[in-house]
């Protein structure tokens, strides 16, 4: 059952209500602030093609600032689903954001310059979490973009060692949010 594979996934990134009753989780779930996310959602500027965020600087052909733009973008979505910030604002935002970096920096047809770790693993492993967390709020559109980028860019398990088990995480989770128990199958094998 894809679903049950996907909650379970979900549980671990943002912790389910029973999980949240436990002392030891409660103790080590944290959420990024309200505050945080404000100046976050204030200081965006989605019409700019090379900076969304001016303190991490541009995104296009910087595999170590599109990790960190989709860790930012990470963050506000584990606010978000995780209800420690759930409002339109935080949402608009974060699809936004998701849709800026599809067109600027990291789309189905962007070529990988630099390392090639940012951009298969690095700035991949926040995207499909972001994805998890959020899924069933974003538009279709918005997430298709997002899992044809990871399609393009971590399609399957490559390399060794822990880039496999990085790729391999990223690959099954794009396909279990595609729906393809065939492919899901596929990428633990």
């Amino acid at each position: 059952d894809l679903t049950a594979v996907k909650d379970r996934f979900r549980d671990l990134l943002i912790a389910n209500e029973t999980l949240r009753q436990d002392k030891i989780v409660s103790q080590n779930l944290t959420f990024t602030s309200k505050a945080y996310i404000n100046s976050w959602i204030n200081s965006m500027n989605t019409s700019d093609s090379k900076v969304m965020w001016s303190d991490i600087g541009s995104a296009p052909g910087s595999g170590a600032n599109i990790q960190e733009y989709y860790e930012r973008i990470y963050q506000m979505a584990r606010s978000y689903a995780g209800g420690a910030y759930r409002e339109a604002n935080v949402l608009r935002a974060i699809t936004a954001a998701l849709e800026w970096m599809n067109t600027y920096a990291y789309g189905s047809t962007t070529r990988e310059v630099g390392n090639w770790w940012y951009w298969e693993i690095g700035a991949a492993t926040p995207l499909v979490n972001t994805l998890l967390v959020l899924e069933g709020d974003l538009s279709t559109s918005t997430a298709t973009k997002c899992l044809d980028a990871l399609a393009h860019f971590t399609p399957a398990p490559k390399y060794t060692y822990a880039n496999r088990t990085w790729t391999g995480y990223v690959a099954l989770a794009a396909a279990l949010l595609r729906g393809n128990a065939k492919q899901s199958v596929e990428m633990v094998k």
